[in-house]
């Protein structure tokens, strides 16, 4: 790929980030021989806190609109995104003739590759 090519390549992410503590397991480090110091302690958030999930587009020109995603991503969703997002984004990066780069697809999606 030439490095102009290059220059005209859009790629996506997406993240969920949580409104309160990690959804994983969490790590306390502590002193030999000393217990869990209260003040250090989590409490719980009922219903979990809930979350939020964004998509961005990015190119070497910059970055793009930012879109929050209501629940769960599907292909529905993803399309329409694609559809009314990427050719705005792409405008406000400067682009009028990109490449959407369909390898950073979620792997939840990836059927959608054939047709976008």
């Amino acid at each position: 790929m030439e490095e102009e090519d290059i220059k005209r390549l859009i790629f996506n992410d997406e993240s969920n980030f949580n409104f309160f503590y990690s959804d994983g397991k969490i790590s306390v480090w502590r002193t030999p021989g000393t217990g869990l110091s209260p003040k250090k302690l989590q409490s719980t958030v009922k219903h979990g806190g809930g979350s939020i999930m964004v998509l961005v587009c990015f190119s070497y020109y910059g970055v793009g609109k930012l879109v929050i995603i209501d629940r769960t991503m599907n292909s529905v969703k993803y399309l329409n995104i694609l559809s009314l997002d990427l050719g705005p984004s792409a405008r406000s990066m400067g682009l009028t003739n990109y490449i959407f780069n369909k390898i950073m697809i979620p792997s939840t999606l990836q059927g959608l590759k054939t047709i976008f």
